[in-house]
């Protein structure tokens, strides 16, 4: 199950032509035991070359690493970085670094992700569930909802930035939404409920 909400830190970046860099963590925070998906966004060209797991660290205080899967290279102001979170993990909150090696440039974003308790054991017999076709996308977007998510949800599309570009109060298990004004890109989809959520990468095309 992935989640996401939205936090924006400022980190002042200095690189050789003394321009700065704001980076943006979506989601800031994460439960023990989960695997989910994390946006970071920058300017400046912050991530160019990062791809690999090198480039890229959640640790915290006591030096202790937060597992990383994967990381998806959109661009050199955007990376997708997939985390596996033990459900042994110390608790508390992880400094994000980013090691750009290639341009030899180091930041660090001072606890820009926190770990929380295990999720409950409810949550892994009642998985919620999330469709949304086609993807990509041009215009409008299906999205199915299984039962226990569709209870007072709303649904929000966050671009690379972190802002939120679209939100609706979702009234069924089943919705179709227009995106025809979103500008061609890559977007993180989010429907919550105040209890559960859950989160699709999309492409407007």
């Amino acid at each position: 199950m992935k989640t996401i909400t939205t936090l924006l830190i400022a980190l002042f970046f200095t690189n050789s032509n003394n321009a700065q860099s704001v980076i943006s963590v979506v989601p800031s925070s994460g439960s023990a035991g989960q695997e989910l998906t994390v946006s970071l966004s920058g300017d400046n060209g912050i991530f160019f070359l990062a791809s690999t797991t090198e480039n890229i660290s959640f640790t915290n205080q006591f030096s202790n690493f937060l597992p990383i899967t994967q990381i998806e290279y959109l661009d050199s102001e955007n990376l997708l970085v997939t985390i596996n979170i033990p459900s042994d993990a110390n608790l508390g909150d992880y400094n994000v670094n980013v090691f750009n090696t290639s341009l030899g440039l180091y930041s660090s974003i001072p606890f820009g992700f926190r770990v929380n308790n295990s999720l409950n054991t409810l949550d892994y017999l009642k998985p919620v569930v999330l469709s949304v076709s086609p993807n990509p996308a041009k215009q409008y977007l299906d999205l199915i909802l299984n039962e226990d998510l569709a209870q007072n949800a709303k649904c929000e599309i966050f671009d690379t930035n972190g802002k939120v570009v679209f939100n609706y109060k979702l009234k069924s298990k089943t919705t179709n939404i227009n995106i025809e004004k979103l500008v061609k890109g890559n977007y993180i989809l989010k429907v919550t409920n105040g209890t559960k959520r859950i989160t699709k990468k999309i492409i407007k095309n």
